[in-house]
């Protein structure tokens, strides 16, 4: 009961909506009238699709089924349902999970493979509840430990891990600049911006909220501008160094341009930039007129800077404007340009970035792990779920899995792959069955190469950044 009709429909009504002056917001006021409505359908229709299938595939009572699409192994912790609030959780042996109990929501560390699937339980009440027990502006753990002022500023931040400083200056350096190109008001940024002192966050309240064994959290309220405000949930999970930054905006200013820095104790002549399916290198200098021009450059969920002691990366879900020096990340939020649409970005906004700092260098790093897991979360079915993934990921080295889909033109099944790292890599696919596999282009037209025939685990060799399109027939 694959939905291919309305897979179709939504694909070419989102492949529309990418054209190139929609996304930057040069198009006019009657042009996102229709698209937000558009991408509110395509949402909602999303949901009603996943729900629907978690129907067909799931049953029972009092278990969840949790699905990690991702070709990484992740460990993460996600928030409980609220019917689990305060409930112990069991895994499929009957073992108790870590689990922590804030006031108002409980959160649950999980672990699940690649491209897999692990059921839960929902066991005995918990009467344990994880109180404050100080009001500190400091986030720490056993590998890293954050101190923050009352604007939200990252004051200090330490690697308990490499005993090493990550910041001198500070980070999560919020700042309004006035935004008033000399021409084309929503599509150019002067680079004179960076010139100007921008004016700060400036605090309203601060508070921890969470300060449990596997999540700690502070939360913000901030004016920025002249009239416009910030709520920001800070938060730093357990065996990790990832701070996220879940900021809700009221966004009224005109003419002004919100961004955020982070400055590191990285030294770094060229900055990894991603693109789907690897990054690409960029200078942190301004040596030629090219490299001047390059004051704002895109990329897609991460941006990283490293030297030969570790580096940082800035994660995001949905903001892809940065400036890059040799230490410092910073990234565009917010801009408020009048012409051709006077109503641009006005408004609420939810968004997230990270901070993410590491030793080693980017692709030794769980940089690539962290953006994908940031921009994909763990799919959730009520009850327990018969999920029958056509193969398992055994050994993956630096090849991701781009897309799992029927094909367009039969029931065969596309499995589309990639080399993220930029190097040879290699992974291995193993079947429940025997399978017949083959190379095809990624129009699915024609065929390249013959892979297997009845067989049930396949290894795949790569060269530096390159994707391959497979064709599974069973």
């Amino acid at each position: 009961k694959y939905p291919a009709k309305e897979l179709d429909k939504m694909w070419k009504t989102l492949l529309c909506n990418q054209f190139h002056d929609i996304i930057p917001g040069s198009s006019v006021r009657q042009v996102y009238t229709v698209t937000e409505q558009e991408y509110a359908d395509t949402i909602s229709t999303c949901e009603k699709l996943i729900n629907e299938a978690g129907k067909i595939i799931s049953s029972g009572n009092n278990t969840l089924t949790l699905l990690n699409t991702l070709s990484y192994n992740i460990e993460q912790v996600i928030p409980l349902p609220a019917a689990w609030q305060g409930y112990e959780v069991l895994d499929e042996n009957s073992n108790k999970l870590k689990t922590q109990h804030d006031a108002d929501k409980s959160y649950l560390l999980v672990q699940i493979p690649a491209c897999s699937s692990i059921v839960i339980t929902k066991g005995n009440k918990c009467e344990t509840v994880e109180k404050v027990s100080e009001q500190t502006l400091v986030l720490e753990n056993a590998l890293v430990r954050y101190e923050f002022d009352r604007n939200a500023k990252l004051t200090a931040a330490f690697d308990k891990e490499n005993n090493r400083a990550l910041t001198t200056e500070g980070g999560n350096r919020l700042g309004v600049y006035v935004d008033n190109p000399v021409n084309w008001d929503a599509w150019d940024i002067d680079y004179t911006y960076m010139q100007q002192t921008p004016s700060p966050a400036r605090g309203i309240t601060a508070v921890k909220t969470s300060s449990g064994s596997l999540r700690q959290a502070l939360e913000f309220e901030l004016a920025v501008g002249k009239n416009s405000t910030l709520k920001q949930q800070i938060i730093l999970g357990a065996n990790s160094k990832r701070l996220d930054f879940v900021t809700e905006a009221d966004w009224k200013e005109r003419h002004k341009m919100l961004r955020v820095s982070f400055q590191t104790t990285t030294n770094a002549v060229e900055a990894s930039c991603d693109i789907q399916y690897g990054y690409t290198k960029r200078p942190t200098h301004t040596n030629t007129s090219w490299d001047f021009a390059r004051f704002e450059v895109a990329a897609h969920r991460y941006v990283d800077i490293s030297d030969a002691n570790g580096g940082a990366a800035l994660l995001n879900d949905c903001k892809y404007g940065h400036h890059l020096s040799s230490d410092t990340l910073d990234l565009n939020l917010l801009r408020s340009p009048v012409h051709p649409d006077i109503e641009a970005d006005q408004g609420k906004h939810i968004f997230t970035y990270s901070f993410l700092p590491h030793a080693n260098s980017l692709t030794e790093s769980t940089v690539m792990r962290d953006s994908a897991q940031l921009n994909r979360d763990i799919v959730i079915f009520e009850g327990t779920a018969k999920i029958n993934v056509p193969f398992t990921i055994s050994a993956a080295n630096n090849v991701t899995l781009g897309a799992l889909k029927k094909a367009e033109k039969s029931d065969d099944i596309i499995i589309r792959l990639a080399e993220t790292d930029g190097k040879n890599g290699s992974i291995t696919l193993d079947f429940p069955e025997k399978i017949s596999l083959e190379e095809c282009d990624m129009l699915e037209w024609n065929t390249l190469s013959k892979i297997a025939e009845n067989c049930d685990s396949v290894t795949l060799q790569f060269t530096p950044f390159e994707i391959k399109t497979l064709r599974l027939k069973r």
